[in-house]
């Protein structure tokens, strides 16, 4: 992998991280925006170019998106799991 390079859109930034395993989300489990709350889909254990590990939330992009996108920094609060 080369160098850590975001792209940034208007939405959201993408940053190169490896997953290591995905598991599907039980129905219930939310991500907490300051822009909304999108319904979490899948758990990825991912691995940041400074090997470091972490749980997030995978949800469908907003109204309309069919891209799934993790939490941003910027406009992340919490996850919550109802059901």
């Amino acid at each position: 992998m080369g160098p850590r390079t975001p792209v940034t859109d208007l939405r959201f930034t993408v940053v190169r991280v490896k997953i290591l395993q995905i598991a599907p989300a039980l129905h219930g489990a939310k991500m907490q925006t300051t822009e909304g709350t999108y319904a979490v889909v899948v758990w990825a254990l991912i691995e940041d170019d400074d090997d470091n590990r972490h749980v997030v939330g995978l949800s469908v992009g907003g109204k309309g998106d069919n891209a799934l996108v993790p939490p941003d920094e910027a406009t992340f609060e919490f996850y919550s799991q109802t059901g």
